[in-house]
C-alpha cells in the first residue's frame, strides 16, 4: 500500500516537472496550452468547473499532499516569463484567462480552499516585481479583495496543509512584506499620470488592511492561546512599525492611515464584551510584551496620540471619569503597572516620562499606576514616583525644559504622592532626599515665576502630606501661573482621579468591586459614542479620500422607462450581436480557405511579411493585412521582455520597408509606419542604424524613404518624452461633413488640403522653429533695432498653418528620458550625418566618371535622395532628432558642429553639378529653408545649453560661416530676388529661418565677442 502511494506521488512530481518544462518553452497552438495548464489546476483541486474539459483525459485523482506545494511558484514563474505576455490577448479574447487567473487568484470557494490560499499566498510575491503591468494589478486588486489577513494566516498556521515551523514562518514573512509592499510597488510603476485601481490606493488600500489585521486579533484571541502563531503577530506589529501605521506623532498627514486612529472604537467594545474581553485584553497584553522596546514604544505613543486630549487643565468630575477610563484602555492593551514588572516600566519611562505630553496624559498614567485599588498599587505609584522625580530633579530639565514640560512633570509628581498614605516609605524617602531638597531650591531661584511656583508647590504639597506646615504664600492673586498651582491644589486634596473615580463606583451602586478584571471592568472602557461610531471608519476616509465602502442612495423618484405597446410578432427574433460573433466563430460554418491566425511571436510576424510561393500566393492579401493590423501592437507588447525583439528587429524593419502594397489594403501606409515607429521605440539600437542604412542603400520610392524618417523622427521624440504632432484639423464646415467615422471611410486625398497629406516632419518643424524665432525675437528687439523696423521680420503676420497652439510640441520641455540621450548620438544623428557623406562623394563620384557621357548621370534627379523633396525631409529630420537629442553627452562638442557644418555645405555648395547657379546658390526653396532651420535650431540649442560657448571656442569657423551664409541670403531676399520653387510657404520659410539664425548668432557673438578675438 505504502509502495503504491509512493509511487503516484512520484507519477504525479513528474507530471509537474513535465508541465514546468513545456511552460518553459514555446508553446505551439492553444489547445496545447490549455491542457498544460488546466491538468496541475485539476490534480490541486482549483480547477474552475467550467473548464475541466480543458484538463488532460487521464488527469490522476489523488490525495493532495503538501509535498506538491512546492511547485506552485515554479508554475506561477513559468506562466509570468514565457505565457503571459505572449497568450494573454489570445486567452481573453476566447474566454479563457480564467484558466491563467486561477494560477494567482483561485477562487477562494474550490474544491481545496487550502491549496487555493497557497496559490494566492505564492501569488503576492511572485506578482509584485510585475507591478507595473495591467494584468499583474488587476489580480493583485482580486487578491486583496478576495483574501484576507485573516485566510491567509488561517490557513498558514491552522490550515489542513501541514507545514515546518520554519516554513511557515518564512511564507507568512514574505506574505506581510509583500502585502504592505502592493501600494508603493504599483503608485511608482503607474507614475504621476497612470490609471490605479480604486483597492489598490494608498490609504483606501491600507485603511482596509489595518481594519483586516484587527479581525485577526480579534479570531486569534478567541482560539486557544498557542505560541505557535505568537511570532507572527509580533512580526506583523513590527512591520506595522516600521511602515508608519503607528505614527509617533500627532502632526501626521491626514492620508497616512493609522492602526489606533482607525481601529481604535472597535477595539473599546471588543474589551468591553462579558464574553471575550478578557481573552481580547490578554492577547493584546502578550502581543505588546512581546515586541522590541523600541516598537513597543512606537505603538504606545502612537496609542495615545490616537486619543483625544484636553490641553487646558479640567478639574471637572466628568474629566476625572474619562481619565480614568482612558487609563482602564491603556491598562487592558499594555496590562497593569506593577513594580516588579521591569519592562513594562521602561516602556512606560521611555514613552511617557521621557517624552512631552499634554497634562492629561500625566493624570492617566497615574491613574493607571494605581490601578483599581489593588494591594500593590502603592508599590507601583512610589516605582513612577521614583522614575518621575529623577527627571524633576534634573538641573537641565530646570533649566531648559518649556512651561507646558515643567507642568507636565509636576502632575506626575504631585498626584503620585497625593495618591500615597503618609505612612508610606515611598513618601518618607522623598522628603528626605537630598536630591529633592536641592531640586526645590533650584526652583525657587528660577527666574520665570511659573516655573518658580512649580517647585513651590510641590514642596508645600509634599511638606502637608508628611504633617509638616510650609506655606510660601502669594496664591491667591491672578497671573504668572498662579491660577494652574490652584486647580492643582484643589485637584490634589479631593484624592485626584483616583478618588474621583471612586466616588463614581461608589454613586453608581455599593458592592462596586474594586478589584474588577478585564471583562469586568466594562465601564473603563465604554465609549460615549453610538454603537455605529466604531464601524464609519470602513465607509469615511480623511478629507479629500474616496470613502471605502460607499453606497448610493436610490432616488424615491426614479420611474422605470416604459416602452411603447406592440402586438407580438410570428416572425423569429432577430440574432444579437453576440450571437452573430458566435456564428461567425462557429467552424463548422467556415468555408473555403484557412483564416490566417494572429501572430503570437516576432518571428511569426516576419514570416507573414515573407513573400509567399506560388501554392501560397491566395492567402498573401490576408498575411499581409494580418501582420499589419498586428505588427505595431505586437512589437510594443514584446518591448523589454527578453531579447525576442532585439533578434528580430532588423528583419523586420527590412521587410515593413520592402513591403508593397499590391493589394490595395485599407490603411496601408498608416499601419506600415505605426510598425515602422514602434521598432524604433521599442529597439532603438538595432531598428535606427538598419533603417538609416536601407534608407541610403535600398533603391525604394520617396513615399518609402519618407516612411523611414517619420519612423526616425517620431521614434525620436516618443523615446525622449515629448509629444507627437496632433492631425490637422480637415478645414470642412462641419454641417456640410457626414458623421465622423463615416466622413473617414469616403475621405480621399483628394478631398484634402495639400498639407494633409504631407508627411507630420513639417508640421513638427514649423512649430520648432516658430516658436525659437518668437523667442529669439523678443529676446533682441530692442539689441537690434533695424531688423525691428523690416515688419519685425515678418513673422508677426505670418499665421498658423497648423491649426493648433505650438505649445502642444512640448519645445522648451526638458524633462526627458535619459534612454534616447544616452543612444542618440551613436544610434541616430551621427550615424545618419556619416552615411549622408558617404553618401554624397559618392554620388558626384559617379557624376564625373560620367560626364563625357551622352547621358550623363544625375545624382539629384526625381525620385532620388539627393533630389530637392528627399532632401528637405532628410534635413529637417535630422533637425528634429537634434532637438530631441539636445541633453546628450556629446551634443555641444560633436553633434551640433557636426550637422551645422552639414547645414552649411547643404544651404551653400550644390550636391550636383547639372544644378543651374540661381539665387540661393542654385537651391531650392524647400532644401534651402530646411537647411536654413536645421541651423538654427542647432543654435539655439547650443544658446540654450551653454550659451554658445562650446562653438564661438572650438567652432568659431563655422559658426561664422553660418554667419555669413544667412546674412548673404537675407540680404539677397531683402532686395527683391526670388528663390527657386519660392514665392509663397518656401519662400516665407527661408526669411524666418534666415532671420532666425542672425538673431542668434548675434546673440552668441556679442556675448563671446572677446573670447572670439582673442581667438
Amino acid at each position: 500500500m505504502d509502495s503504491s502511494s509512493n509511487s503516484s506521488s512520484d507519477s504525479v512530481d513528474d507530471l509537474f516537472r513535465e508541465s514546468i518544462s513545456h511552460l518553459r518553452k514555446p508553446v505551439k497552438d492553444l489547445e496545447s496550452l490549455t491542457s498544460l495548464l488546466a491538468t496541475p489546476l485539476a490534480i490541486f483541486g482549483v480547477l474552475p468547473s467550467h473548464l475541466v474539459k480543458h484538463a488532460a483525459p487521464l488527469t490522476p485523482k489523488y490525495d493532495f499532499r503538501s509535498s506538491w506545494l512546492r511547485f506552485i511558484p515554479l508554475l506561477q514563474e513559468a506562466i509570468l516569463q514565457h505565457i503571459l505576455h505572449i497568450w494573454l490577448a489570445v486567452l481573453r479574447e476566447e474566454n479563457l484567462l480564467d484558466l491563467m487567473n486561477s494560477y494567482f487568484c483561485p477562487s477562494p470557494n474550490s474544491q481545496k480552499t487550502d491549496a487555493a490560499g497557497v496559490f494566492a499566498l505564492h501569488a503576492f510575491n511572485s506578482l509584485l516585481p510585475l507591478a507595473d503591468d495591467a494584468y499583474a494589478i488587476e489580480i493583485l486588486a482580486r487578491l486583496t479583495r478576495e483574501y484576507t489577513v485573516l485566510s491567509i494566516h488561517s490557513i498558514i498556521y491552522f490550515g489542513s496543509v501541514t507545514l515546518p515551523s520554519t516554513e511557515r514562518e518564512e511564507l507568512w514573512q514574505d506574505y506581510v512584506r509583500s502585502i504592505f509592499a502592493i501600494p508603493g510597488k504599483v503608485t511608482n510603476a503607474s507614475g504621476q499620470n497612470g490609471e490605479i485601481p480604486q483597492d489598490l490606493k494608498y490609504y483606501a488600500y491600507f485603511s482596509k488592511l489595518l481594519i483586516e489585521i484587527e479581525g485577526l486579533l480579534n479570531d486569534l484571541a478567541s482560539r486557544s492561546p498557542s505560541n505557535s502563531y505568537k511570532d507572527s503577530l509580533t512580526h506583523l506589529v513590527i512591520k506595522l512599525a516600521n511602515t508608519g501605521m503607528l505614527p509617533s506623532s500627532t502632526s501626521h498627514s491626514p492620508s497616512q492611515p493609522s492602526y489606533f486612529s482607525i481601529n481604535k472604537e472597535k477595539t473599546r467594545k471588543r474589551l468591553q464584551s462579558p464574553s471575550s474581553g478578557a481573552q481580547y485584553s490578554e492577547l493584546l497584553i502578550s502581543l505588546t510584551a512581546s515586541l522590541p522596546a523600541l516598537v513597543a514604544q512606537k505603538l504606545l505613543t502612537s496609542l495615545l496620540n490616537s486619543l483625544e486630549w484636553n490641553s487646558d487643565l479640567d478639574i471637572s468630575g466628568s474629566a476625572s471619569r474619562r481619565i480614568a477610563k482612558e487609563a482602564a484602555f491603556l491598562e487592558h492593551i499594555i496590562g497593569p503597572l506593577h513594580a516588579d514588572q521591569a519592562e513594562r516600566w521602561s516602556l512606560v519611562s521611555g514613552t511617557l516620562i521621557g517624552r512631552p505630553w499634554p497634562e492629561e496624559v500625566g493624570r492617566v498614567l497615574v491613574r493607571w499606576a494605581a490601578g483599581a485599588g489593588e494591594s500593590n498599587s502603592e508599590e507601583a505609584l512610589g516605582e513612577l514616583m521614583s522614575r518621575t522625580l529623577d527627571l524633576w530633579t534634573s538641573p537641565q530639565h530646570i533649566k531648559y525644559s518649556l512651561l507646558s514640560r515643567h507642568r507636565y512633570v509636576t502632575t506626575i509628581l504631585l498626584l503620585a504622592a497625593s495618591c500615597l498614605p503618609a505612612t508610606s516609605h515611598q513618601l518618607h524617602a522623598l522628603s528626605k532626599s537630598p536630591a529633592f531638597l536641592e531640586a526645590i531650591a533650584i526652583y525657587i531661584g528660577h527666574a520665570d515665576p511659573t516655573v518658580k511656583r512649580c517647585g513651590m508647590l510641590v514642596a508645600e504639597v509634599v511638606a502637608k502630606k508628611m504633617g509638616q506646615k510650609l506655606d510660601f504664600g502669594d496664591w491667591e492673586e491672578a497671573g504668572q501661573g498662579r491660577e494652574w498651582c490652584r486647580a492643582m491644589r484643589w485637584l490634589v486634596d479631593e484624592g485626584g482621579d483616583v478618588g474621583a473615580f471612586r466616588e463614581d463606583e461608589t454613586d453608581q451602586g455599593e458592592g462596586a468591586p474594586n478589584d474588577a478584571k478585564p471583562a469586568e471592568l466594562s465601564q473603563g472602557i465604554d465609549s460615549d459614542d453610538d454603537d455605529d461610531e466604531g464601524d464609519r471608519v470602513k465607509s469615511a476616509g480623511p478629507p479629500g479620500h474616496p470613502a471605502l465602502d460607499s453606497s448610493v442612495a436610490k432616488d424615491s423618484d426614479d420611474d422605470s422607462l416604459v416602452g411603447y405597446g406592440s402586438n407580438a410578432s410570428s416572425r423569429s427574433p432577430s440574432p444579437t450581436p453576440s450571437e452573430l460573433d458566435e456564428i461567425e466563430k462557429d467552424p463548422t460554418l467556415v468555408s473555403g480557405a484557412k483564416k490566417v491566425q494572429r501572430p503570437v511571436y516576432l518571428i511569426q510576424l516576419g514570416q507573414l511579411l515573407v513573400p509567399a510561393s506560388r501554392s501560397n500566393e491566395k492567402d498573401e492579401a490576408d498575411r499581409i493585412e494580418m501582420a499589419l493590423s498586428e505588427g505595431a501592437a505586437l512589437i510594443r507588447r514584446k518591448a523589454g521582455f527578453g531579447l525576442e525583439l532585439e533578434e528580430n528587429a532588423v528583419n523586420l524593419a527590412c521587410a515593413f520597408v520592402r513591403l508593397q502594397d499590391n493589394y490595395d489594403s485599407d490603411g496601408f501606409d498608416e499601419k506600415r509606419q505605426e510598425a515602422l515607429n514602434a521598432l524604433v521605440v521599442c529597439c532603438p539600437r538595432r531598428a535606427a542604424p538598419c533603417l538609416i542604412e536601407q534608407f541610403f542603400t535600398g533603391q525604394y520610392s520617396v513615399s518609402t524613404r519618407f516612411a523611414i524618417m517619420i519612423a526616425l523622427a517620431l521614434g525620436a521624440r516618443e523615446l525622449s518624452g515629448l509629444t507627437a504632432p496632433l492631425p490637422n484639423a480637415t478645414g470642412i464646415f462641419p454641417s456640410k461633413m457626414l458623421p465622423s467615422a463615416l466622413h473617414r471611410k469616403y475621405l480621399t486625398k483628394s478631398d484634402l488640403p495639400e498639407d494633409r497629406i504631407a508627411s507630420p516632419v513639417p508640421r513638427i518643424m514649423e512649430g520648432l522653429s516658430r516658436q525659437i524665432i518668437d523667442k529669439t525675437r523678443d529676446a533682441n528687439e530692442d539689441k537690434v533695432p533695424q531688423l525691428v523696423r523690416e515688419k519685425q521680420l515678418r513673422v508677426r503676420n505670418n499665421v498658423n498653418t497648423t491649426g493648433r497652439p505650438i505649445s502642444i510640441l512640448d519645445i522648451g520641455g526638458r524633462s526627458q528620458k535619459s534612454s534616447f540621450n544616452d543612444i542618440a548620438a551613436e544610434s541616430f544623428i551621427m550615424p545618419l550625418i556619416n552615411r549622408f557623406w558617404i553618401h554624397l562623394r559618392d554620388e558626384q563620384s559617379r557624376e564625373s566618371r560620367s560626364r563625357g557621357s551622352r547621358t550623363g548621370y544625375k545624382g539629384a534627379g526625381t525620385g532620388m535622395i539627393l533630389g530637392a523633396m528627399t532632401l528637405a525631409q532628410f534635413l529637417l529630420t535630422l533637425a528634429i532628432l537634434l532637438h530631441a537629442g539636445r541633453n546628450s553627452p556629446a551634443f555641444l562638442a560633436v553633434l551640433a558642429p557636426e550637422s551645422l557644418e552639414l547645414a552649411v555645405t547643404m544651404g551653400t555648395r550644390p550636391v550636383s553639378e547639372t544644378n543651374d547657379n540661381e539665387t540661393g546658390g542654385g537651391k531650392k526653396a524647400n532644401v534651402l529653408a530646411a537647411a536654413l532651420e536645421l541651423a538654427l535650431v542647432i543654435l539655439d540649442m547650443s544658446w540654450e545649453m551653454d550659451a554658445g560657448r562650446t562653438l564661438s571656442m572650438d567652432h568659431v569657423r563655422v559658426l561664422l560661416a553660418v554667419r555669413e551664409w544667412a546674412e548673404g541670403v537675407f540680404k539677397v531676399l531683402e532686395k527683391g530676388a526670388l528663390v527657386d520653387e519660392g514665392g509663397g510657404e518656401g519662400e516665407r520659410r527661408v526669411r524666418r529661418a534666415s532671420a532666425g539664425t542672425l538673431l542668434t548668432i548675434e546673440q552668441i557673438t556679442e556675448k563671446w565677442a572677446g573670447a572670439m578675438i582673442r581667438l
